[in-house]
This record gives C-alpha cells, sequence and structure tokens, in this order.
C-alpha cells in the first residue's frame, strides 16, 4: 500500500479493524494508519506466490532458523522470543 502522508510504501501487517485501522509494515515499523490514508500499490496476488512464505517478511532470520531447528529435534533451552514492542 501506498501511504500518503508519510510519501511511502508498506506491507498490510494486520487485517483491517473494526475502526477501518489496519497494521502497516513500514521499514521494519508498525504503523496504525486508518484505510481511508491508504491506496493500493500492488496488489498482493501480483506481489506474492500463492505458496509464498509469508514468515520471510515478518520473522527475524534468527527466528526462523530455531523454528527450522525445532522441527527437525528438540533442542534443550531454544525459545523462540516474539517481539512485543512494535505492535
Amino acid at each position: 500500500v501506498y501511504i500518503s502522508t508519510m510519501k511511502r510504501t508498506g506491507i498490510v501487517y494486520e487485517e483491517e479493524n473494526g475502526r477501518g485501522d489496519l497494521v502497516i509494515l513500514v521499514m521494519d515499523k508498525k504503523y496504525v494508519i486508518n484505510k481511508k490514508r491508504l491506496t493500493l500499490h500492488i496488489d498482493r496476488e501480483d506481489l506474492y506466490p500463492e505458496n509464498y512464505d509469508m514468515d520471510i517478511l515478518f520473522e527475524t532470520k534468527e527466528n526462523r532458523k530455531k523454528r527450522k531447528l525445532m522441527t527437525k529435534r528438540h533442542v534443550e533451552g531454544l525459545v523462540i522470543n516474539k517481539d512485543q514492542d512494535n505492535e
């Protein structure tokens, strides 16, 4: 999506809530912006293939490595921390 007030493009991180606000990811920061202030820049189907792994966009490389390791075997003390500060 294009954010006219910031003159930047971003990615929709969370869908619209009851008030019409969306969470938009811009340069690794999350912003809550009303849908009236956004215009569609590139359609979702054109931007990502059908089986695209969205974790590449929204998770850190470290967390993706840990998740892959956890699917292979049990590692004592391995924890995946979700960053709640940006939300």
